[in-house]
């Protein structure tokens, strides 16, 4: 049998917050240790150290001891990227609500920063999804907007960071809203040009302001990897 595992003190932290709720999964599904060693191939020392609270356990770890409990592999790969996220010395640090908390526990409002919420959604039906969230995050964003080419360009180099293993494209969405003075009748559309950073596979409008393109990366990128691509955007 393995020694049994330090009591965790929970101080707020999301490390320690998600070490918390993976040793509530594993309580919920009545396995041990050693019963989680052998569905998972990973030692009983590797999944103590994931619920230990020192620090983040791997996707990788994540995923097979939440397949081995029966979790909800989804809610826990967005919770897993959230905290990654927050704990990610290099990662943009916004003014979106940002909580220690795992999904199955919020109010829906406040699963805005893990997932788009239906009823705040302003697409109409059937409209193309919003930024993978759960795959990869923006680390770094630098743009140059162009006044003095006509028609205006805008220029944006962006460097990625994958949140799980095998992606293999990224898709970006941009709302571009008419100007007051633009006749309503007139087209509207954006011209996106990949300058660098993979194919630029497919490009769409599922509405009038709302454009989305999806770049396909030359090679697929694993957990951690970082990527750099460059668009030009023209109206």
């Amino acid at each position: 049998m393995g020694r049994p595992q330090a009591p965790l003190e929970r101080d707020g932290s999301p490390v320690r917050e998600f070490a918390f709720w993976l040793r509530d999964l594993r309580n919920r599904s009545g396995l041990t240790y050693e019963q989680l060693a052998k569905s998972t191939h990973y030692g009983t020392s590797t999944l103590q150290a994931a619920t230990s609270g020192q620090r983040l356990p791997t996707l990788k770890v994540v995923m097979a001891f939440v397949k081995a409990c029966d979790g909800d592999s989804d809610a826990w790969q967005s919770y897993w990227t959230q905290v990654r996220r927050m704990v990610d010395p290099d990662a943009p640090q916004s003014g979106a609500l940002r909580t220690v908390a795992p999904p199955w526990t919020l109010e829906p409002p406040l699963v805005g920063e893990l997932q788009w919420v239906a009823d705040d959604d302003p697409r109409p039906s059937g409209a193309a999804a919003p930024d993978d969230l759960d795959s990869w995050y923006v680390e770094s964003f630098k743009a140059l907007l162009r006044l003095d080419v006509e028609p205006i360009e805008a220029i944006e180099q962006r460097v990625v960071v994958a949140s799980r293993d095998g992606l293999e494209e990224l898709s970006t969405s941009i709302c571009v809203p008419r100007h007051h003075q633009e006749a309503a009748e007139s087209p509207h559309e954006l011209e996106a040009e990949l300058l660098h950073g993979g194919a630029l596979v497919l490009r769409e409008q599922p509405y009038e302001t709302f454009f989305r393109n999806v770049i396909a990366l030359p090679v697929p990128l694993r957990a951690g990897d970082r990527h750099e691509y460059a668009l030009r955007l023209r109206l």
